[in-house]
């Protein structure tokens, strides 16, 4: 009889989960408790464009606006130079 492969494949999608090529995403609460400001300050930084527009994950009942981490970082970095 064959052996059946019992090798635990669950640790494959966590190691390919940490490289560059997954995004890193921040809800919109995260983003103000990191910044310490209001939901309505995200809004009107997306309004003028300094803030990039949201990612939207799921049906309109259900949306998450997600913003992705490397857009922060980069705002970030621009505003302490």
């Amino acid at each position: 009889m064959d052996a059946i492969n019992t090798q635990d494949t669950r640790g494959t999608r966590a190691s390919w989960a940490n490289t560059n090529l997954v995004p890193e995403f921040l809800t919109d609460e995260q983003l103000c408790q990191r910044w310490h400001c209001s939901k309505m300050k995200l809004y009107r930084l997306r309004q003028h464009g300094i803030l990039k527009a949201p990612v939207k994950i799921g049906n309109a009942v259900l949306a998450k606006n997600l913003t992705r981490l490397s857009d922060v970082l980069e705002l970030e970095n621009s505003e302490a130079a």
